[in-house]
C-alpha cells in the first residue's frame, strides 16, 4: 500500500482487512512521510463540527496506537513517550477519522472531545469554541435519550402530532418575517432548532443530510488521492 500510494495511486483493500492479513493502522502509519520531521509529523485535531481543537505531534508509534484503539493518542515531545490524551485529566478524546494531507507529512484528526482540549481547561488552544449546530444536535440528542422532566425538547419527541405543528408554524413565520431581517435571523434560529428535533426524532443526522448536500455538488475529483481512516459505522 506504501508502494502503491507513493506513485500516486489508490489501494483498495477487502479481504485482507477482515482476515487479518493487513493491520490498516499499520498500513496508513506507513504512507506517512515521517522523515521531514525527524521522525515525527504535526497532527491537526479538530472536533466533528470543524473546529481545530489543539496541535500535537505524532510518531509512527503513536499514530498507530491511536487508530488502533480509536483514541487521541499523540507524541509528548517534552516528555519524549506516547502520551494518551486525558489519561491524567480525564479529558479524553475519540477518534471519529484520520485524514493525510496531500504530501503525507501532515495528519488531520476528527474527534469527539467533549471536554476541555487545552491545558489551560479552555475548549480549544486557539480561543473559544464557536456555537455551532453540531453543539444544537448534541442537546437535542441528550433530550431525547434522558427526556429530563419540564424540557421542551422532551415533550416535543413524545409528541409527534405538536412537532409537525411546529414546525409548519416555525416555516409560515420564516416566509412572513422575509422583508424584516432582524426577525427573520430569530424565526430562522427557531426553524432550525425544530429541523434538528424532526431529524433526531425520524434518526437522522446532521452529517448525513450534510453528506446528501456535498452528493448533489458535484465537484472535480483531487488528483492526489485522499488517504482517510474512517470509524466503522453501524
Amino acid at each position: 500500500m506504501a508502494a502503491l500510494d507513493r506513485l500516486g495511486l489508490d489501494a483498495q483493500v477487502g479481504m485482507a482487512l477482515y482476515t487479518g492479513r493487513l493491520d490498516p493502522a499499520e498500513a496508513f502509519a506507513a504512507c506517512m512521510d515521517f522523515d521531514k520531521g525527524g521522525g515525527r509529523l504535526p497532527c491537526v485535531v479538530e472536533d466533528a463540527a470543524g473546529r481545530v481543537r489543539m496541535l500535537a505531534w505524532q510518531t509512527p508509534e503513536s499514530l498507530r496506537q491511536a487508530l488502533s484503539t480509536g483514541r487521541g493518542v499523540y507524541w509528548s515531545r517534552s516528555r519524549g513517550e506516547v502520551w494518551v490524551k486525558g489519561a491524567t485529566s480525564g479529558n479524553t478524546q475519540r477518534l471519529l477519522r484520520a485524514r493525510a494531507d496531500c504530501d503525507r507529512d501532515t495528519v488531520l484528526f476528527t474527534v469527539d472531545s467533549p471536554g476541555p482540549a487545552c491545558h489551560t481547561g479552555a475548549g480549544s488552544c486557539f480561543g473559544p469554541l464557536d456555537f455551532r449546530l453540531d453543539d444544537l444536535e448534541a442537546v437535542i440528542a441528550g433530550r431525547l435519550a434522558a427526556a429530563p422532566p419540564g424540557s421542551y425538547t422532551a415533550r416535543l419527541m413524545a409528541d409527534p402530532a405538536l412537532l409537525d405543528a411546529k414546525l409548519r408554524e416555525e416555516t409560515e413565520e420564516v416566509v412572513e418575517a422575509r422583508e424584516r431581517p432582524g426577525d427573520l435571523v430569530w424565526e430562522c434560529a427557531d426553524l432550525l432548532y425544530h429541523l434538528l428535533a424532526r431529524m433526531a426524532a425520524g434518526g437522522v443526522r446532521l452529517g448525513q443530510v450534510e453528506a446528501e448536500l456535498g452528493r448533489r455538488h458535484v465537484v472535480p475529483r483531487d488528483r492526489k488521492p485522499n488517504l482517510t481512516a474512517r470509524e466503522e459505522k453501524p
